[in-house]
């Protein structure tokens, strides 16, 4: 098998201009550039060997706007991280611009480590169509050498093997792809084909799950299906629920639309479509909204929240929570204002409608459709209140197309109890914590630990440390929460209708 490339971990410069102009077109060419071939002489003969080793992508990009861009504004912009990895950095010498008039110099500024995005601006005013040329050069190279065990499988999420054909635009198919090399299983197997006019749907997996794997993945296909519809996608066979969420240009500070929109429809559209039982939609709402209230980040202002992000899992999971319970509240307001004719359907898929044909869409956007439908003062006043940290309840009839009503039930803050520093516990988090009621100590060495962030997804969950201490282990076991309770909101039936169920 021919080796390929691994994502190359880049987010693929993106034009952006003012906002009261329309995007431009863009059009990207991209063309592999291969290790040369190699000659092997001996003494009687040459042998060429031809290999076809990508060794970088040559990027050409063409924006072609119907006016002349300011020297000004900027040209192009490139996030400088995909999370916490770190994407190709170009510097300004990387990067060759020009237009009808020839060169174009290109300078750039680098934003605060909140947004930690670069944007270049040229020394004149652009004329005619640009054109931007620059290499991208993969960090790691994935072969699969000849004579691979039987049972070892490449996959990736483009599908089965080595793909070397994908349409779409290459910051998503790129940057949003997995890979896998190994003993891989597959639901359905390898050997089940697909039916005529059938969208691929797989899932992958190595050594033995600790589930009824054809449960899950039969579950699987069916809510990724009912999300597929709900956003009026048949087409797509790889497309995540945060593709329907994205907002453009991105920022972080937009955050908790994406992760909202994904944990709200993650929720919703597979119960509306029928994917889900009654017991397991109401369990998975209230998950979500203690994830919110219990989680130690409710009361925090956003910008906070923003400026803060990487520092603890806490940080990392407001935008999830905070969104999910302000899109809950958004649902409510929309459905008073009126009358129960709309919903938050309505403003996200017009965000989407807006996203898909390139229009900006950010929070002002948000802001912009939800005073169409339920008033500017009341669309203004809902959104402060969220970014200024005001604990957000949704109307207590918010979900009553469902039958369910929201009543107030607090419930224990969530508390691993301890806090480590070099993988060993320094010091607990108050004078009584189940922690060290559980047989944790101060000076214990972690070995393994539950994630913080799925431990917390619900009040039933448990916490497992496996410690370390005097060279032996033990495992202790205990209720991540302390002992203090604040404000929690749940969702239960309201008795009108048995819908959905």
């Amino acid at each position: 098998m021919a080796p390929t490339t691994l994502p190359l971990l880049l987010t693929f410069l993106t034009s952006i201009f003012t906002l009261t102009t329309a995007l431009p077109r863009i059009t990207v060419t991209l063309a592999v550039e291969l290790s040369p071939t190699h000659n092997t002489t001996t003494t009687t003969t040459t042998t060429t060997t031809t290999t076809t080793n990508i060794t970088a992508l040559a990027i050409t990009l063409n924006l072609t706007h119907p006016h002349p861009i300011p020297s000004h504004t900027p040209l192009l912009q490139l996030d400088l991280n995909h999370g916490l990895t770190p994407t190709q950095q170009y510097s300004d010498s990387a990067l060759a611009a020009s237009d009808t008039l020839g060169p174009l110099i290109l300078t750039h500024t680098d934003t605060n480590a909140s947004d930690a995005r670069r944007t270049w601006t040229a020394h004149r005013d652009t004329q005619g169509p640009v054109v931007v040329r620059f290499r991208a050069v993969p960090r790691v190279v994935w072969v699969l050498p000849e004579g691979i065990p039987a049972g070892v499988r490449g996959v990736s999420s483009l599908g089965d093997g080595v793909r070397e054909v994908a349409v779409g635009r290459p910051e998503r198919v790129l940057a949003k792809s997995y890979f896998a090399v190994g003993e891989l299983k597959r639901w359905p197997g390898w050997d089940v084909e697909l039916g005529e006019g059938e969208r691929p749907f797989y899932v992958y997996w190595i050594g033995e799950l600790p589930y009824d794997s054809e449960r899950v993945s039969g579950i699987a296909k069916e809510m990724h299906g009912a999300i597929s519809s709900f956003f009026g996608d048949d087409t797509s066979p790889f497309r995540a629920i945060h593709e329907y969420a994205l907002m453009s240009p991105v920022r972080q500070y937009d955050l908790w639309y994406r992760e909202g929109v994904a944990q709200f429809y993650a929720i919703v559209a597979p119960f509306a479509a029928g994917a889900v039982d009654r017991s397991y939609f109401v369990q998975w709402l209230n998950n979500n909204a203690q994830s919110y209230y219990t989680g130690g980040m409710a009361g925090k202002t956003w910008q906070s929240v923003i400026d803060n992000y990487w520092t603890s899992v806490p940080n990392v999971k407001a935008p999830y929570g905070v969104g999910f319970a302000y899109l809950a509240q958004v649902q409510g307001l929309i459905a008073q204002a009126t009358n129960g004719t709309k919903d938050v359907d309505d403003l996200v898929l017009e965000l989407y409608r807006r996203f898909t044909a390139h229009e900006q869409v950010q929070t002002d956007e948000f802001l912009e459709v939800l005073s169409g439908l339920v008033g500017t003062e009341a669309a203004e006043a809902s959104l402060s209140a969220m970014l200024n940290g005001t604990l957000v309840v949704p109307p207590t009839d918010c979900f009553a197309k469902f039958g369910l009503r929201m009543v107030r039930k607090d419930g224990e803050l969530f508390d691993i109890g301890f806090v480590s520093a070099q993988q060993k516990i320094v010091r607990f988090t108050s004078n009584s914590t189940r922690a060290e009621e559980a047989g944790l100590r101060v000076g214990d060495e972690i070995v393994r630990m539950w994630g913080a962030w799925g431990v917390s997804d619900s009040l039933d969950n448990m916490m497992r440390v496996v410690a370390q201490r005097d060279g032996r282990e033990f495992t202790v076991e205990y209720w991540p929460r302390s002992y203090e309770k604040v404000e929690n909101w749940v969702w239960e039936d309201d008795g009108s209708v048995t819908a959905h169920s």
